[in-house]
């Protein structure tokens, strides 16, 4: 696949329309000068409301809600829920003994003894479980954006993919009627042997462009086809035809950091591993047995009680305490990175978008007219004899080079807003969960 840093040679859009330029209809037997009109046209970018902003959020949905990341994630949550209810009923057992001697007297007793809970294992256990349900929580939130997310890009991808392969078939097409009537201008004597073999080389260079960007286009079908479900066929994935948001400088909220998912969940896990300190702390302390048993020693009632408290000589606990102490400070330095992280990529986020943006809108405002008017050109100074076959083909490649950088400019722009989504904690608003 293409560099991000090297744009693909036509690379696309979602959902641009090509259009024949009337105009132009019948100035011309070249088809040339109709390809940069074409792919000018699929350039055309019109300001709309978000009309399908329903139907993405349903996709979104239905991708997300079925998606086997989300649900293993669910499926730890609930596990989460079972291991904290356990956590507060997690008292010590009572144990029952019986005893039976034959001796001079027979004896027969039964007892019953507990371990009394003074360190307070019981209640640092359940701080535990609580904290990990809450990072367990708030992971799943995590997951659930970070899906969706993966579908809006993926959906980017396989829109802006599926438009270079409309571009290149059309290229295609233009091309091969470029090359015949190159021939027909060769036969006449009016090209050289070696402008012939440009047209044709321009030909076979088209072909293999569409080629590849089929080979694109499956692989981002493929992706996306991942994360869907079988019951949402392609002919039902939504289109991106609206403007891109607009992004104000008071979005930019710093604040935002903090609420982000990624943020609370390892600050969720920190607070955990404290938990955990505690909990080895007060499992050092020793907690008494106490027990009382009844019954007969020979003709005589018995009843006997005894109390037996575990010596910490042989493993004392330290250790446990320390490592619990060290993975809480590994958990602090984690959620210090995510945090540091987060902030980073949240400014990133809207000034690259800001600027992605601004570029699209000046190309929609100045560029295509610039390109319209150099086609133009173009065409009277090859049908003139002023310029050759080669530099028309330059000339015409840059062209196309500048068509498919805007094309790749807006679709980089998409990205850039669903970077800024989930980098700004707004994708919930953005897609009506915060109604939910």
């Amino acid at each position: 696949r293409k560099s991000r840093d090297q744009p693909a040679r036509f690379p696309g859009l979602p959902t641009l329309t090509m259009q024949p330029d009337r105009r132009h209809k019948t100035r011309s037997r070249f088809p040339g000068n109709a390809l940069v009109f074409a792919l000018t046209a699929c350039v055309s970018y019109q300001a709309m409301g978000m009309e399908s902003d329903a139907s993405l959020q349903q996709f979104v949905d239905e991708a997300v809600a079925a998606n086997p990341r989300v649900l293993a994630a669910a499926a730890r949550l609930t596990a989460g829920d079972a291991l904290q209810a356990a956590a507060r009923r997690s008292y010590d057992n009572p144990e029952l003994s019986f005893e039976a001697e034959n001796a001079e007297a027979d004896v027969r007793a039964v007892g019953i003894s507990k371990t009394l809970d003074l360190g307070g294992t019981r209640r640092a256990r359940v701080s535990v479980a609580e904290a990990e349900r809450l990072a367990l929580s708030v992971d799943y939130q995590k997951v659930r954006r970070g899906v969706a997310l993966d579908v809006l890009q993926g959906l980017a991808a396989y829109r802006a993919l599926e438009e270079r392969s409309g571009l290149t078939e059309r290229q295609v097409e233009l091309m091969s009627q470029f090359a015949e009537f190159a021939e027909r201008r060769f036969d006449a004597g009016d090209l050289s042997l070696v402008e012939l073999d440009m047209a044709i080389l321009a030909s076979v260079d088209a072909q293999m462009s569409k080629a590849t960007v089929a080979a694109e286009l499956a692989e981002a079908r493929e992706h996306i086809l991942a994360m869907v479900t079988p019951a949402q066929s392609e002919s039902t994935w939504p289109r991106l035809d609206a403007p891109l948001p607009e992004l104000a400088p008071n979005q930019v909220e710093m604040q935002a950091v903090l609420e982000l998912p990624e943020v609370k969940a390892a600050q969720g896990w920190m607070a955990a591993a404290a938990a955990e300190v505690e909990l080895r702390r007060r499992e050092r302390r020793p907690n008494p047995t106490v027990g009382l048993a009844a019954g007969k020693d020979g003709n005589d009632n018995l009843i006997a009680m005894n109390v037996s408290i575990p010596i910490p000589v042989l493993n004392p606990g330290r250790h446990e305490v320390s490592a619990a102490a060290a993975r809480h400070v590994e958990a602090q330095r984690r959620a210090d990175h995510v945090r540091q992280r987060a902030r980073a990529r949240l400014v990133g986020a809207a000034e690259r978008y800001v600027a992605l943006r601004s570029a699209w809108r000046d190309w929609a405002r100045l560029g295509r007219v610039s390109i319209d008017r150099k086609s133009e050109l173009l065409e009277r100074l090859w049908r003139a004899g002023e310029i050759g076959t080669e530099e028309y083909l330059l000339q015409l490649e840059q062209s196309l080079q500048v068509q498919g950088s805007a094309l790749q400019l807006r679709y980089d722009s998409w990205r850039a807003w669903f970077g800024w989504l989930a980098a700004s904690g707004r994708m919930d608003q953005w897609l009506a969960w915060d109604r939910e």
